[in-house]
């Protein structure tokens, strides 16, 4: 631990005085800040060495910079990086993530259309995890039998079985809450 406090001083100094000219200097110190809870730093680290063209613009390298983006809670520039990795990915996997940041932003067609291409590609280390999001994304789109559909695929991956019911619970109540208010609202117009 100490050699690893000794190891991050040393790298912040070299950040300061802008001596992160070596891949793997600007690489390490950006997975330090974020594995420091550090993801602005981190975020600035690889903006500068990618600008600087230090660090290549691979879909590895820009998923973690988008990353570090997403946990600053600079979503839509996150979006803008994670569009730009997925189109590099040769794996589903970042789709994946891009439709996690389309569901931090609010942009529920978007994470349904890179959920989608996640399943499409290929390559999910956790299947049930898009479904989630797709779902999520049904859900706030009010496409409530679609979000079933997503979550009890979901439901095929152990890690998210046991929340699944209650997701298709709520769903289902959302649904049939939304039918009986129009049906209410076809009443009050009717008189």
């Amino acid at each position: 631990v100490e050699r690893e406090k000794d190891q991050r001083a040393v790298l912040d100094a070299m950040s300061v005085m802008r001596l992160l000219t070596k891949k793997a200097d600007a690489i390490n110190v950006g997975y330090i800040y974020l594995a420091e809870d550090a993801p602005y730093l981190s975020s600035r680290i690889f903006k500068k060495a990618l600008k600087d063209k230090v660090v290549e613009r691979s879909a590895k390298n820009l998923e973690v910079y988008a990353s570090a983006l997403r946990q600053s809670q600079e979503i839509d520039d996150a979006i803008v990086v994670m569009e730009e990795a997925a189109k590099k990915a040769e794996t589903g996997q970042i789709y994946v993530n891009l439709s996690a940041i389309y569901l931090d932003g609010d942009k529920f067609k978007k994470a349904v259309e890179a959920g989608k291409k996640a399943v499409k590609k290929k390559g999910l280390k956790n299947p049930g995890e898009v479904h989630m999001y797709i779902g999520q994304a049904q859900l706030n789109l009010n496409q409530y039998k679609s979000a079933v559909a997503s979550f009890k695929k979901a439901a095929e991956d152990k890690r998210f079985k046991k929340y699944v019911p209650a997701l298709i619970k709520y769903a289902e109540r959302e649904e049939t809450r939304a039918i009986e208010l129009k049906k209410s609202q076809r009443e009050v117009g009717d008189v």
